[in-house]
């Protein structure tokens, strides 16, 4: 059973709406392909048994916008996802209280970050020096400075 509906996306903020896009996406396409565009963010993945998304988590700061299960015959990995926009950049500390309440040690699970302006890889690259299992991928776009 599906998580996600494109067309009923019920989000206001815009790095919401884009999360639940990203995430839909993910879940409607063939596992094989959703983990080859996993893969653009640097870290490679065997193509799952299933891939499950869970939309965005609410409540406290600690929390990611939303996460990917990848379930394989005897392990499952659990991607988290942080999606900033040109509104919103990267804050290091609400990364590390991400990584701290949800990853802590664990191997199998990992931050994927999706920032919006290039200008963030320092920021990113310094907190992979901190958690270098954890958050060991991220992604860069421009996006035409189109203010999302």
């Amino acid at each position: 059973m599906s998580v996600t509906n494109i067309f009923t996306g019920r989000y206001e903020q815009r790095e919401n709406q884009l999360t639940y896009c990203f995430l839909s996406l993910l879940e409607h396409l063939d596992p094989a392909k959703s983990v080859a565009l996993l893969g653009w963010s640097g870290r490679n993945f065997d193509c799952p048994r299933t891939l499950l998304v869970d939309t965005i988590y609410g409540g406290s700061e600690g929390n990611p916008d939303g996460s990917i299960s990848l379930d394989y015959k005897s392990s499952r990995i659990v991607i988290f996802l942080e999606i900033k926009s040109s509104v919103r950049p990267v804050d290091a500390d609400q990364i590390r209280r991400h990584l701290d309440s949800c990853i802590g040690k664990s191997t199998d699970k990992l931050l994927l970050i999706v920032a919006a302006n290039p200008r963030e890889n320092e920021c990113l690259a310094s907190l992979e020096g901190e958690y270098p299992q954890q958050l060991g991928f991220r992604m860069c776009c421009n996006f035409g400075g189109g203010g999302w």
